[in-house]
C-alpha cells in the first residue's frame, strides 16, 4: 500500500515508453523522474500546497479522533465487557484500526512536507507493511465474523459444542499469521527514491508485471472474495432469521452491516485507483481517486467505532445511557442474543406453555 499523489502516473509512464520504443530502460528511470519533478513543480506553483495542507489535516483529525475512539472501544472490549467469542473478533479488528492509526501522524507531516518522505527507507517499509496488515486483516476478521453468524443460525448444536474462547483465540492467532505472511511482498518493493534534488517519496518501484500481480493478489483476497463471502453469508442468515422469525437479532446484524459495509466501502477507492494506475487513463482521475482514497482510509480508521454506537441501539436513547454501556449493548454475543430471541419467539407462539412456567 502506498499513499502517494504527485507522480504516481510514473508507472503507467514507463510501460508506455517502453512499448512505444521511445528509451531503453537505462535512461528510462532518469527521464520520468525529471518529467515527474517538473509535474510535480508545476502544480505546486498552481497552489498544490493548499491541497497539502488539507491532506495533513484530515490526517492529523484521523488520527486523534480515531486514537481515541478506537482506544476506548479496546478498552470497553478488554476490561469492562464479559469475555465472549463475539467481543473478542471485534476486540481484534479494532485493535487493527488502532494499529494503523498510530502512523498517520507521520504521513501528516508527509503531506505538509509536499510528500517529501523524511523518515528512511526502513520506516517506509515498515508503514506499508502495517497499512498491507490492516487491509488483510480486518478483511480476514470481518469474514469470519460473517461465518460466524452462519454457525450459530444454522447449526446451534455445533455451535454450544465447539463454539468457545480457546476455540476463537487459535483462529485469531492463524488469521493474524496468514495477514502477515501475505503483508510480507508489499514492502520489499517499497523504496524511497529521488524525484528531484531535496525532494524524496516513499512508492513502489518494480517492473509492471509484479505490480500487476501483487494488484491482482490484494484485490481477489483482501477485497473481492471477502466481499461475496460475506454478502453471501448474510444473505443466508436474512433468510434463516425471516424463517425463524427471529424479531429482535436487528441490533447485532445492524453492528455487523455497519462495520463491513464502511470496511469495503472506504476501501474501494483504493483499490480503484491502483487498479486504474496499470492501466492509461488521465492525471486527473489518479489524483481524485488517491485522494478519495485517502478520505474513505482516514474516515473507516475514525468513525467505524462510532457507527458501533449508533446502529448498536435506537438513536433517541444515546443520550440517555452511558457509552460504555452503549458499547456492551451493540457488541452483545451474537448467540446469547439469538438464544434469547429464539426464546422469546417461542413464548410469543407458545403462550400458554409459556404461562405453565
Amino acid at each position: 500500500m502506498t499513499w502517494l499523489p504527485p507522480g504516481v502516473h510514473v508507472q503507467v509512464m514507463e510501460r508506455l515508453f517502453i512499448e512505444q520504443g521511445l528509451m531503453d530502460k537505462d535512461n528510462m528511470s532518469t527521464s520520468l523522474e525529471n518529467t515527474s519533478a517538473a509535474s510535480i513543480n508545476t502544480s505546486q506553483s498552481a497552489g498544490i500546497s493548499s491541497v497539502n495542507a488539507v491532506c495533513s489535516t484530515l490526517l492529523l483529525l484521523s488520527f486523534l479522533v480515531g486514537a481515541a475512539m478506537n482506544g476506548f472501544c479496546l478498552w470497553v472490549l478488554g476490561v469492562k465487557m464479559k469475555k465472549t467469542v463475539y467481543a473478542l473478533w471485534f476486540f481484534h479488528l479494532v485493535l487493527s484500526y488502532l494499529m494503523v492509526c498510530a502512523f498517520l501522524p507521520f504521513y501528516a507531516i508527509y503531506a505538509l512536507l509536499g510528500f517529501h518522505w523524511i523518515f528512511g527507507t526502513v520506516f517506509c517499509k515498515l508503514s506499508t507493511f502495517i497499512f498491507s496488515l490492516w487491509m488483510f486483516i480486518a478483511a480476514f476478521l470481518l469474514t469470519i465474523i460473517s461465518l460466524d453468524r452462519c454457525l450459530i443460525i444454522g447449526n446451534p448444536t455445533w455451535t454450544q459444542n465447539h463454539r468457545s474462547i480457546p476455540w476463537a483465540k487459535k483462529l485469531i492467532a492463524w488469521t493474524w499469521l496468514a495477514s502477515v505472511a501475505l503483508s510480507v511482498a508489499y514492502p520489499v518493493f517499497q523504496e524511497t527514491l529521488v524525484v528531484e534534488k531535496d525532494r524524496i517519496v516513499c512508492k513502489n518501484h518494480c517492473a509492471i508485471s509484479i505490480q500487476v500481480v501483487l494488484f491482482l493478489f490484494q484485490f481477489l483476497v483482501a477485497f473481492l472474495l471477502p466481499f461475496i463471502i460475506i454478502v453471501g453469508s448474510y444473505c443466508w442468515v436474512g433468510q434463516k432469521m425471516k424463517k425463524k422469525r427471529l424479531v429482535k437479532t436487528g441490533k447485532t446484524y445492524r453492528v455487523l452491516v455497519a462495520s463491513v459495509g464502511s470496511f469495503f466501502i472506504c476501501w474501494f477507492p483504493f483499490h480503484l485507483h491502483n487498479g486504474l494506475l496499470l492501466m492509461e487513463v488521465p492525471e486527473i482521475i489518479v489524483q481524485f481517486l488517491w485522494h478519495m482514497m485517502l478520505i474513505g482510509g482516514c474516515l473507516n480508521t475514525c468513525f467505524t467505532p462510532i457507527l458501533y454506537l449508533f446502529v448498536g441501539e435506537e438513536f433517541q436513547v444515546i443520550f440517555r445511557m452511558s457509552i460504555p454501556t452503549l458499547l456492551k449493548k451493540a457488541f452483545v454475543d451474537a448467540s446469547e442474543e439469538d438464544g434469547n430471541n429464539e426464546e422469546e419467539d417461542h413464548r410469543i407462539n407458545n403462550p400458554r406453555s409459556s404461562g405453565r412456567r
